[in-house]
């Protein structure tokens, strides 16, 4: 089964405090109340 993500829904979160630099993306499922969040390492 292919995940499918609503184009409508996407949040771009960071943190940037204490030296660090942390930076995530997280799409919404279309078929679930569901978010999935990826990292860029």
């Amino acid at each position: 089964m292919d995940i499918l993500y609503d184009d409508k829904y996407h949040l771009y979160s960071g943190y940037y405090e204490n030296n660090f630099n942390y930076e995530a993306i997280a799409f919404k499922r279309q078929l679930e109340d569901v978010w999935d969040i990826f990292f860029d390492f």
